[in-house]
Order: structure tokens, then C-alpha cells, then sequence
């Protein structure tokens, strides 16, 4: 079993597809202000959690999020480690 985080939340993971940030969001909520900073891309402007079409608007940029996502794994910062999930995701397909 592993633990997948995203700080401070899942939009996060979604936004270093988009933009290299390592800093911290606060305001309202964190989460709140994480998603207002994904807003500010062009095609989220009308984001809302559970978008059902979020996988094919970020499919092409996930190699740039895993690289970005890497990068922040030892910093005291808004972080994730998704990545993981879809690394471990890729073993098993090729491994069946």
C-alpha cells in the first residue's frame, strides 16, 4: 500500500501540468487558492472539482508534471507525488 498526497490538494497535480510552483498557496483555504492559480489557465477558467474531461485537457503535459512534481519531493512546499500513482499504474499494465 501507498500513500498518495497532493498539497494541498489533487488541483495542484493538475497545475504542474501547466506551470513550474513550488510556493505556498494560503488565502480562503489553501486548496481554494491553489484552484483560483489554475484558474488562471487558459481552459480552466471554469474549472470545478470532478470535471469530467480533466485527463484529456492535461494527457500531454503529464511528463512536465512528473518532472515538476520530482523537483518539489524534498522542498517544505505545496507538493505531490501523483506521479507515483501512474508510474506504479504502467508497471502493472506492462507486466500483465
Amino acid at each position: 500500500m501507498k500513500t498518495i498526497i497532493s498539497d494541498p490538494c489533487f488541483e495542484f497535480w493538475i497545475l504542474l501540468h501547466f506551470k513550474n510552483t513550488s510556493r505556498p498557496f494560503g488565502g480562503g483555504t489553501p486548496c481554494q487558492d491553489c484552484i483560483k492559480e489554475l484558474k488562471k489557465i487558459p481552459g480552466f477558467n471554469n474549472y470545478q472539482k470532478g470535471k469530467d474531461n480533466i485527463y484529456s485537457m492535461t494527457k500531454m503535459h503529464i511528463n512536465t508534471a512528473t518532472q515538476r512534481a520530482k523537483k518539489l519531493q524534498s522542498l517544505d512546499s505545496s507538493k505531490t507525488n501523483f506521479f507515483e500513482l501512474l508510474d506504479d499504474i504502467k508497471e502493472f499494465l506492462q507486466s500483465e
